[in-house]
């Protein structure tokens, strides 16, 4: 099964028949019972899957009746985004702290526990072009070494305590005007709109798993996204 977790080998199978139209809009989707008996697996696990699939938009829960299947007219897309790719990537910082509110609120971290974390700039044709700042809860026994961060994505540096297949990234991308602070280190004006990706990495149970903030240049950014 490739070490994939149950949860998934299950999700991918309804998605697959979604997909090749066996289900349909509308459609009821087995029962957690049922689902519980084929694969041989308890209840949360198929919840685990179905929660997959919900937040993919492919499924829905009616309370009382079960899931169904959602419109194939929704249209989801799936980005491809590397943090750096074709980027030259320098380490600024790799230290612990006490953690900001920010880090707090999306890590929901105990505020007198300190966190690690790891400041990068990547750099294009030689020019300042990202600042990257990653926080990740402290793990007991795992140190965070330079050497296996400087060019590591954030699944990468997540999956030295987590299994890759155990990784959800939630991203966001938004425009903000950088602070003075971030502008100096891209060398743009104060002020200027930078383009912001927040990552949220969360775990098979729901727990959070590292975030990160990253400004980019917008003459440096790029997201791809096709449709599923």
């Amino acid at each position: 099964m490739n070490g994939k977790p149950l949860s998934v080998i299950i999700s991918d199978d309804i998605r697959d028949r979604i997909k090749q139209g066996v289900l349909k809009h509308n459609d009821l989707l087995p029962s957690e019972k049922e689902l519980c008996q084929k694969y041989g697996v308890s209840r949360v696990t198929v919840q685990k899957a179905f929660d997959i699939l919900a937040n993919e938009y492919l499924i829905r829960s009616v309370p009382g009746k079960g899931h169904y299947v959602n419109d194939a007219g929704i249209h989801i897309y799936q980005c491809r985004f590397r943090e750096f790719e074709g980027f030259e990537v320098k380490m600024l910082a790799v230290d612990i702290i006490e953690p900001p509110p920010e880090v707090i609120y999306n890590l929901r971290v105990d505020p007198k526990k300190r966190v690690p974390r790891i400041i990068r700039m990547a750099y294009k044709d030689d020019r300042p072009a990202a600042y990257d700042v990653k926080y990740i809860p402290y793990t007991p026994g795992v140190p965070v070494i330079e050497a296996e961060t400087m060019f590591s994505s954030f699944e990468e540096l997540i999956s030295t305590v987590v299994s890759p297949y155990e990784i959800q990234n939630r991203l966001e991308v938004s425009v903000e005007r950088g602070s003075r602070d971030v502008c100096e280190k891209l060398m743009l004006p104060a002020g200027v709109e930078l383009l912001k990706v927040e990552q949220l990495l969360v775990g098979s149970e729901g727990e959070e798993l590292g975030w990160s903030v990253t400004y980019y240049n917008p003459a440096y950014f790029r997201l791809e996204a096709v449709r599923r």
